[in-house]
């Protein structure tokens, strides 16, 4: 990871009064090739348990923020000659809070 930026994706809270484009009941698991009026599921990646760790891919995710009473980061290893050489930091979540840089 050369780069990270966070950004928070979310939808309008629901109106009083009927809007022109209800949002059906169906999801799809993954992209479709062709349009439906069906939205993507999908579900952030959560913190591992304690002592694990999770590799991220290059590209963009979600990750869920932390639970109650947990903290969560994002740490950069570097490694040369096959070792780790070093942790970076590069964001958290904890206690239920957005991910902070």
């Amino acid at each position: 990871i050369d780069e990270i930026k966070l950004s928070q994706k979310t939808t309008f809270l629901p109106t009083m009064r009927p809007t022109s484009f209800p949002t059906n009941i169906m999801t799809t698991l993954i992209p479709t090739t062709r349009p439906t009026d069906e939205p993507t599921a999908s579900r952030g990646l959560s913190c591992p348990p304690i002592g694990n760790f999770t590799k991220l891919d290059a590209g963009s995710m979600m990750l869920s923020n932390a639970e109650s009473n947990v903290l969560c980061t994002v740490t950069k290893v570097i490694i040369s000659n096959n070792e780790k050489v070093t942790k970076v930091p590069l964001a958290r979540s904890y206690d239920m809070n957005e991910w902070e840089l």
